[in-house]
């Protein structure tokens, strides 16, 4: 019998970031989901997901969105929070030209 056959695949962390965006996507409207538009998934290890943002200023903006801390949890934090688990800590890299 073949042991790989009852192991579960793990997602990349590009898989786990598009699919964080699809959940955001439906639960928020157009307006607010482009914030995210040019954010992506520079790698996930463990507890820490690097996110690649285009402008330092999306850093400030991007650390109240998900901001885990808030008593509020807003829908950015919770979906983070389903996809990535409740010990999710967040890094970003602003790629130069």
């Amino acid at each position: 019998m073949d042991t790989n056959d009852s192991e579960e695949r793990i997602p990349t962390h590009r898989e786990l970031w598009n699919k964080c965006k699809k959940l955001l996507q439906q639960r928020l409207d157009e307006r607010k989901y482009q914030t995210l538009k040019d954010v992506e998934s520079r790698s996930f290890d463990n507890t820490v997901l690097t996110l690649a943002i285009k402008d330092f200023r999306m850093v400030e903006k991007l650390e109240k969105l998900f901001d885990m801390r808030r008593k509020d949890r807003g829908i950015y934090a919770v979906t983070l929070r389903e996809v990535y688990g409740d010990d999710l800590k967040l890094m970003y890299e602003v790629e130069t030209v």
